[in-house]
């Protein structure tokens, strides 16, 4: 009988002792050791180069030509672009960047509306994910060569990333 009691007294008791235990846990700050980059992704030379030839990306691709256009809107001889080590591969990772920082800069206001109260991580992902799709708007039928390019590289590692990040 009294090995009931102290059962029962230990069941009783374990709300409030757990609590006390996880009272410090919870207290403690998050920390990562993952912290994105507060480096550019590109230099001014890369930008300037990039920004000028995504505009030629909805009518030539994302190819050396939109590349070398964009060198020449810029400012820059065509073969500045040799700056870009990875060619017509900058210009797609500089699509995947440039929408991601969009999208990271302009989630406030795609939650503003909400007020950020009662929504849910899954609608917050979906939100997102679909904000993230539509940045593909002026490009998604020249989406298809970035596939085929990827397909043909050796290392899928660094565009894995891109996407993943």
């Amino acid at each position: 009988m009294q090995a009931l009691r102290r059962t029962s007294a230990t069941l009783a008791a374990l709300p409030r002792r757990a609590a006390l235990v996880a009272r410090p846990i919870l207290a403690k700050p998050y920390h990562s050791y993952d912290h994105p980059s507060t480096q550019s992704s590109f230099n001014e030379t890369e930008t300037a180069i990039l920004d000028a030839a995504y505009k030629h990306v909805p009518d030539l691709g994302f190819s050396q030509a939109a590349l070398s256009r964009g060198a020449r809107d810029a400012g820059y001889l065509d073969m500045s672009t040799t700056a870009l080590q990875d060619g017509p591969f900058s210009l797609i990772r500089y699509h995947l960047v440039t929408r991601r920082e969009g999208l990271a800069a302009r989630s406030g206001e795609i939650f503003a509306g909400e007020g950020g109260q009662g929504v849910g991580v899954l609608d917050k992902v979906e939100r997102l994910t679909w904000e993230r799709l539509l940045g593909n708007r002026e490009v998604i039928h020249k989406w298809q060569e970035v596939g085929w390019k990827w397909g043909r590289t050796l290392s899928i590692s660094e565009p894995l990333d891109e996407l993943l990040s």
